[in-house]
């Protein structure tokens, strides 16, 4: 076993598509990636395509999401938004927000989420 431990000094600054207060840390990847994603209060993810199935997992926070229909959602801690492939999406937050995101070919979603 190996215990590995997020850095944020090491976290890359996510400033494409417009996107400000945006770090994220990539923490696997292969077929499919896994990343940390911390937004800073005040802070978003400017609107993109989802280059592959997206599933962003609030941990921690609170933000507002939206999809290809521009309306924005409120999401919580414990709460997860997911976007099909060339979908347009953003992600904000005024209190600041702790994420993990998941690209790559969901094949199933759990059954113990509504």
């Amino acid at each position: 076993m190996k215990i590995l431990t997020i850095d944020p000094a090491k976290a890359h600054a996510g400033e494409a598509y417009g996107s400000q207060g945006f770090a994220l840390t990539h923490i696997a990847a292969g077929q499919a990636r896994l990343s940390h994603a911390v937004l800073a209060p005040g802070g978003r993810i400017g609107r993109h395509p989802a280059t592959q199935e997206q599933l962003l997992l609030l941990i921690d926070g609170q933000g507002e999401v939206c999809g290809v229909d521009g309306v924005f959602q409120t999401i919580t801690a414990g709460q997860a938004a997911l976007w099909q492939p060339g979908e347009e999406h953003e992600t904000r937050t005024e209190t600041g927000l702790t994420a993990m995101l998941f690209e790559g070919e969901i094949e199933r979603i759990s059954e113990q989420l509504n």
